[in-house]
C-alpha cells in the first residue's frame, strides 16, 4: 500500500521539492530537540533535590550539569522545537499549495491546446470539474501523504532515541511498532476500496451541474424543477456515503491505535518498576512514548486520508496522458506572417475521429477584399469549413495555403491574428462593454472602442447604458438582447482590425430588423477586407461577390 500510495504521489513530491524537503527535515530537527528537552527534565525531576544532575550518554560518556543550566536549555530547546514545528507545518501547506496551483494550471494549458476535434469530446462541466476538484483533492490528498511522512519519520526518530536512552523497553516497543504498522494495512485496504469512486462520483456531479444550470431557463419553462432537485439529492447522497466510509475508516485505524496504546503504556510502566529501574528512565520512557504514539497514529490517519484520496491522482494521471496524445502542436516561426489575402484550399477532406468525412476533396480560393457567401443545410459541414480555414482543425488530406505558405507550417496564433469573427454563440465575460470589446488587452483604447461600436451600429444603445462602455455587462451578455449581443461581437472584430472578417449564422437569433440593420453593416465594409458569410439564408449571403453551395460535401458555384 505505501508503494502504491508514492508512486500516485511521487510526482508532486517533486514539484514541491524545496517545501517537501524542509517539512520532513523541520520535522526531524523538531523531534530532537524536543527529545533533548524531555531527556533534561526527566534528569531534573529524578535529581531536583540535588544541585546537579548526572548523564551519562552512551558514545558521550558521564558528566555533570548544574539544574540551571538544564532548565536554560531545557526552555529554549523547547521553543525552539515549537517553532521548527511550526516551519515545517507551515511548509507542508506551502507545498500543498504550490501542487494545487501546478494542477490548475497544468489542466488549463492541456486543455487549451488539445485538438478541437478531440476538445468536442469532454464534457464542459468534466473541464471545470478537474480545474477546481482535482486540483483541490491531489494537493489535499498529496498534504496528507506528507503530513503523514513527516509524522513518520518524527515517530521513528523518538522511537530510535527511546531504544538508544531506554533500552530497558526495546521488546515493548518493536511489539508495539509491528501492531501499529498491522493495523495500518488492515484498514488501508478499507479506505482505498471506500475511495475508490469518489473522484469518478465527482465528475458526475460536475456534468450534471453543467447540463443542469446551463439550461435553467428551459428546465424552469416546463415546470421540472422537481426532478432537477430530486436528481441532485440522489448524487449528492451517493457521494456522501461514499467519503463518510472512506474517511471513518482513518478515524476507526486511530481509535484501536490508541486503545494499543494505552495497553502499551500500561506494560512499560509495569515493566520499569518490576525490573527496578530508575526514577530518570520511568519518566523519560514515559514522556517519549506519550509524544510518540500521537505522531504514530496521526500518520496512520494521514495515509489512510491520502489512501482514500488516491483516486484523484490515479485518474488525473490517465487523463493527462489522453491530452497529451492529442495535443495540438504548432510550429513557432521566427519570421513574421506576411498575408497577402490569398487562401487556398487545394485538395481538402476532414472527418473527426471515428466518424465519416463531412467534407472531401474539396477546392477553394479566395483572393484579398473578396466577399464570398456559402450556403448549405444544417450539418452539411459549413462552420467545419470556417474550422479548417482558421486553423481550429487540420485537414485529414489535403492542405490549406496562406499567402503560399502551408497552415500546418505556420504559427497558427499569427495566422489568426489576421481574423475577425462573428459567431452564433459569442463568448461574454462579466466585465465591462470595454473590457469585452477590447479582449485580453489591459490598457485598452477607448475611443477605439468607441469607433468600433459606430462602425458596428452598436455605440446607440451602448451610449444610453447608466456607465457607457463602462456598464458591466452580465455573464454571457446576457443583459442584451441577440441582436445588441451580435452587434457587440461585431464591434470586437473591427477593434482587432481583420484583415478578414468571419460570420458563422450571424443572423441566428435576430428578427427582421435587428437582421437588416446587421446586413446594412456588412454591407458597408465590403472591399475593404475579405469577408465570407456561412448561412443557410440565401437572401443574406446574396451581398457577396460569390455564392457557393456546400452540398454533398463539396463546394458548388451558385
Amino acid at each position: 500500500m505505501l508503494i502504491k500510495i508514492w508512486r500516485n504521489y511521487s510526482k508532486y513530491f517533486f514539484v514541491s521539492n524545496r517545501e517537501s524537503r524542509i517539512a520532513i527535515f523541520f520535522g526531524i530537527v523538531g523531534a530532537f530537540l524536543e527529545t533533548l528537552s524531555i531527556y533534561l527534565l526527566a534528569n531534573l525531576i529524578s535529581n531536583f533535590e540535588n544541585k546537579f544532575s548526572y548523564f551519562n550518554i552512551k558514545f558521550i560518556g558521564p558528566f555533570n550539569l548544574s539544574n540551571e543550566i538544564i532548565i536554560a536549555v531545557f526552555f529554549i530547546s523547547g521553543i525552539f522545537a515549537s517553532y521548527i514545528y511550526y516551519i515545517s507545518n507551515k511548509n507542508i501547506v506551502r507545498a500543498k499549495c504550490k501542487i494545487e496551483r501546478y494542477i490548475r494550471e497544468e489542466i488549463t494549458d492541456l486543455t487549451l491546446n488539445i485538438k478541437w476535434e478531440y476538445y468536442l469530446k469532454l464534457s464542459q462541466g468534466d473541464i471545470s470539474k478537474s480545474i477546481i476538484s482535482e486540483g483541490q483533492n491531489i494537493s489535499e490528498g498529496y498534504m496528507y501523504f506528507l503530513q503523514a511522512i513527516t509524522n513518520s519519520v518524527i515517530a521513528i526518530t523518538y522511537f530510535c532515541i527511546c531504544l538508544l536512552v531506554v533500552p530497558d523497553t526495546f521488546f515493548i516497543l518493536i511489539l508495539y511498532g509491528f501492531l501499529a504498522f498491522r493495523i495500518y494495512v488492515y484498514y488501508s485496504k478499507k479506505a482505498e476500496i471506500y475511495g475508490k469512486d469518489l473522484s469518478s462520483i465527482t465528475s458526475k456531479i460536475g456534468n450534471w451541474t453543467a447540463s443542469l444550470f446551463n439550461n435553467l431557463k428551459y428546465i424552469r419553462t416546463i415546470s421540472k424543477d422537481k426532478i432537477a432537485r430530486d436528481e441532485s439529492r440522489k448524487i449528492f447522497l451517493h457521494f456522501g456515503n461514499a467519503y463518510s466510509k472512506a474517511m471513518v475508516a482513518s478515524y476507526k485505524s486511530k481509535f484501536i491505535t490508541e486503545l494499543l496504546t494505552i495497553c502499551f503504556l500500561f506494560l512499560a510502566i509495569l515493566y520499569i518498576l518490576i525490573s527496578n529501574s530508575s526514577k530518570s528512565n520511568l519518566i523519560l520512557s514515559l514522556s517519549l512514548f506519550v509524544r510518540m504514539t500521537p505522531k504514530v497514529y496521526n500518520s496512520q490517519t494521514r495515509f489512510l486520508d491520502s489512501l482514500a484520496m488516491i483516486s484523484w491522482p490515479n485518474l488525473y494521471t490517465k487523463k493527462i496522458k489522453w491530452a497529451q496524445n492529442h495535443h495540438e502542436n504548432n510550429i513557432i516561426k521566427k519570421h513574421k506572417l506576411d498575408f497577402n489575402g490569398t487562401i487556398i484550399l487545394n485538395s481538402v477532406s476532414f472527418n473527426y475521429p471515428d466518424c465519416t468525412s463531412i467534407i472531401e476533396n474539396l477546392n477553394l480560393k479566395i483572393n484579398d477584399k473578396d466577399s464570398i457567401g456559402i450556403i448549405g443545410k444544417s450539418g452539411s459541414g459549413k462552420s467545419t469549413l470556417i474550422d479548417l480555414i482558421t486553423g481550429i482543425i487540420k485537414p485529414t488530406e489535403g492542405d490549406i495555403f496562406v499567402s503560399g505558405e502551408n497552415t500546418r507550417n505556420i504559427n497558427i496564433n499569427e495566422w489568426r491574428e489576421n481574423i475577425g469573427i462573428v459567431m452564433q454563440e459569442n463568448y461574454f465575460k462579466n466585465d465591462s462593454v470595454a473590457a469585452n470589446i477590447a479582449l485580453g488587452e489591459k490598457n485598452y483604447n477607448k475611443e477605439k472602442i468607441k469607433s468600433s461600436l459606430i462602425k458596428a451600429n452598436a455605440w446607440d444603445f451602448v451610449e444610453k447604458l447608466p456607465n457607457s462602455i463602462d456598464e458591466i455587462i452580465y455573464d454571457k451578455g446576457m443583459r442584451f438582447s441577440g441582436g445588441e449581443r451580435k452587434k457587440l461581437a461585431l464591434a470586437r472584430a473591427f477593434y482587432s482590425d481583420p484583415n478578414m472578417l468571419i460570420l458563422d449564422e450571424p443572423s441566428t437569433g435576430l428578427d427582421i430588423k435587428s437582421e437588416s440593420e446587421f446586413i446594412s453593416v456588412i454591407t458597408s465594409i465590403l472591399g475593404t477586407m475579405t469577408v465570407i458569410i456561412i448561412s443557410h439564408k440565401k437572401d443574406l449571403v446574396n451581398i457577396c461577390d460569390r455564392t457557393l453551395h456546400l452540398k454533398n460535401k463539396r463546394l458548388i458555384a451558385i
